[in-house]
């Protein structure tokens, strides 16, 4: 009984995350259309929505589990072996989390680079960034579309 329920928590909680991942992509979505249309600066509206957007997006890739570390503790529970999982998912998640802030920092240093090399002012800059910032809300919607399928009941009645 208590496995049963534990495993539905867990269904609605993923439902929940998955509704506020699609939600997030629709307010960026929102901002960046709101953005196009007022014609700002690519530079000045992107540091405002980073600052109100970026914590949202931490705490939602830190509510998703991760399948390797679920692996790892399962693994360490049938050994007895706790702290040894405990530290070896300690270790995989620094690992992932220098991995991202180099990858992010790539991403940031590239992106001004494109806009140093053609100008802020370029319309093909302002093109660029228009396309990606679009392109990235976008994709952040149907990842949450996505896991809601995913997570839904519907998902089980289409497997059948």
């Amino acid at each position: 009984y208590k496995g049963t329920k534990r495993m539905m928590l867990l269904a609605q909680l993923n439902i929940v995350i998955a509704v506020m991942i699609l939600l997030l992509g629709v307010g960026l979505l929102v901002a960046t259309v709101r953005r196009i249309r007022r014609h700002t600066d690519p530079d000045a509206a992107t540091q405002g929505l980073l600052g109100k957007s970026m914590w949202r997006v931490i705490l939602l890739a830190g509510m998703i589990p991760c399948p390797l570390s679920i692996t790892i503790m399962l693994m360490a529970v049938s050994l007895q072996a706790y702290w040894l999982g405990l530290f070896t998912v300690i270790g995989v998640s620094l690992g992932t989390a220098v991995l991202l802030s180099l990858v992010s920092v790539l991403v940031i240093k590239g992106r001004s680079g494109l806009f140093a090399r053609g100008g802020k002012s370029s319309t093909a800059a302002v093109r660029l960034n228009r396309i990606t910032s679009f392109a990235g809300a976008v994709l952040i919607i149907l990842l949450g579309v996505g896991l809601c399928v995913l997570y839904s009941p519907i998902s089980g009645w289409l497997a059948k």
